[in-house]
């Protein structure tokens, strides 16, 4: 009983970690979430709007370096910070 259920749980956790992957698609609509949160400061606050455009072009350029494999989990990890920095800043 006990190798079925730890083969079960092996198998969930290695289905989960493939999941877990951060896709292209991912780091893509997480780019459009920023980029909408960003938008809306610029009706509340054009300046902060504009710092806040600046540094997402700062980071996109490091991300994704022309001739280079993006890395997305690094990718969807910066675009998780800065919806938590824009959340606390609108």
């Amino acid at each position: 009983m006990k190798a079925v259920s730890m083969a079960a749980l092996l198998i969930a956790l290695s289905h989960s970690a493939v999941f877990a992957a951060c896709t292209q698609q991912d780091a893509m609509a997480k780019a459009q979430q920023v980029s909408a949160k960003v938008q809306t400061l610029t009706a509340k606050d054009p300046q902060k709007a504009a710092a806040w455009a600046q540094k997402v072009s700062v980071a996109q350029q490091e991300n994704f370096k022309p001739g280079t494999m993006p890395d997305f989990e690094k990718a969807c990890k910066m675009y998780d910070d800065m919806l938590a920095e824009l959340a606390k800043a609108q």
